[in-house]
């Protein structure tokens, strides 16, 4: 049995050599580019431009990115492929898809990405000390990547995922999301009060005070602030134990982000192993107040 595995392995990875071998880099990548280029292209007469965007087809380097904006809506996407030359002669691939109208960012290979990231690659890589127990329904951040145009040389920088996108995961740490209603189409409206009310507030630690459900702690001025945002209305929070629900959940991705000790890594290429590595090791996050964060980050909201 065992040397009938051996065997059926080699005649897949036989055939995956002589597939990329038979088809020109080009082509390649081309292909891992085809659903944001055919996105932008399908409406367009012959002769007529992507809109706001660009193609910049560097092949003999390995690279291709193809960006713009499609009608109706003029929702964005964006396709950069890079190749990674193996000793055998074949590529590893590596694509960075981003969709504007479904909040949508991915990273995807011709393999699997855990034969092609280092190993143990994982929150832990960026946050040392985090919790890797941490009983989590939902990832926290994300990974963005930049494929280069010259060299093998990858950088990867942990993100949080944008509020209001709840991205089913096991772990704290995914390599893409995508909007979705997990928890209702109304939880945008609510988060974007809590930006609302952290601009407004005059003391900063209002925020803690509502996350550890002190509401007795907060002063007369920023209870009034608050208040105006408790309700009945469908977009206001019914209660302060709601907003602290909410409030909290932020909160936690907020520690975890205060915990950053490497907010980038650059991954180098081993040709004969097929495989990255982590060659260098990026610097802390850059060091926020809660407040800030929250008005900082990205918020989801619906487009078109």
């Amino acid at each position: 049995m065992k040397k009938q595995l051996v065997i059926i392995t080699s005649i897949f990875f036989s055939h995956i050599v002589h597939t990329q071998t038979t088809k020109s880099l080009s082509k390649q990548l081309w292909e891992n580019a085809q659903s944001c280029y055919s996105e932008l292209t399908n409406a367009l007469d012959e002769g007529e431009k992507i809109m706001n965007g660009e193609i910049i087809d560097d092949s003999k380097n390995g690279y291709l990115k193809v960006s713009g904006s499609a009608p109706p809506c003029g929702c964005t996407c964006s396709s950069t492929v890079g190749a990674y030359r193996q000793s055998n002669g074949t590529y590893t691939l590596l694509t960075e898809e981003k969709w504007g109208c479904s909040w949508t960012t991915k990273i995807a290979s011709n393999r699997e990405l855990a034969s092609v990231f280092p190993e143990n690659l994982g929150i832990t890589t960026f946050i040392p000390k985090a919790n890797i127990g941490l009983d989590n329904e939902y990832a926290l951040f994300y990974l963005d990547i930049e494929i280069p145009r010259k060299g093998t040389d990858t950088k990867l920088t942990i993100n949080p995922i944008p509020f209001g996108i709840y991205k089913k995961s096991n772990t704290v740490l995914s390599f893409e999301f995508s909007e979705n209603t997990a928890k209702g189409y109304n939880t945008y409206t609510l988060l974007y009060r809590i930006k609302t009310i952290t601009k407004t507030i005059e003391n900063e630690q209002t925020l803690e005070f509502i996350a550890d459900g002190q509401f007795g702690k907060i002063s007369e001025n920023d209870r009034k602030i608050i208040e105006k945002n408790i309700g009945q209305d469908d977009s206001q929070f019914k209660s302060y134990d709601e907003l602290k629900e909410y409030i909290s959940e932020l909160k936690l991705i907020y520690d975890y982000y205060s915990l950053i000790e490497h907010e980038t890594i650059i991954l180098g290429w081993n040709r004969e192993k097929g495989r990255f590595f982590i060659k260098e090791k990026g610097n802390h996050a850059k060091s926020k107040s809660f407040k800030e964060f929250l008005i900082e980050n990205e918020y989801w909201a619906a487009v078109c």
